[in-house]
């Protein structure tokens, strides 16, 4: 795969139309994954955020951001009951919630009820 053509046109496309949510999160997420510049991609996240508050999978990839990289569970876990508010089925917010319920606040009953 084109990694650098992908993040060369993304980054084109996000100069071009800085408000275009799909290039936005489309480049958070190559910026994430494959050049590992977390901040970079966590700002672009909540940009994404601003522009669409019902980006469930924005809200969950920054919400992950928040628990994994900064350690700031409230907002983490805001950010996954915001996700599951707008889509209580998606299974990543279940899972991330489910676990950070278990490990972090030991609250087992309703960790139990989100990984159902």
């Amino acid at each position: 795969a084109d990694f650098d053509g992908a993040h060369q046109l993304l980054e084109r496309a996000v100069e071009t139309d800085g408000k275009c949510v799909t290039a936005l999160y489309n480049l958070a997420n190559l910026l994430l994954t494959m050049r590992g510049d977390v901040e970079r991609a966590a700002n672009l996240l909540r940009r994404v955020v601003d522009l669409d508050p019902h980006h469930v999978d924005a809200l969950h990839n920054l919400g992950i951001i928040m628990e994994d990289v900064h350690e700031d569970y409230d907002a983490a876990e805001k950010l996954y009951r915001r996700a599951l508010v707008l889509n209580s089925q998606h299974s990543g917010a279940l899972f991330r919630l489910a676990v950070l319920m278990e490990d972090i606040r030991c609250d087992f009953d309703t960790a139990e009820i989100h990984y159902r």
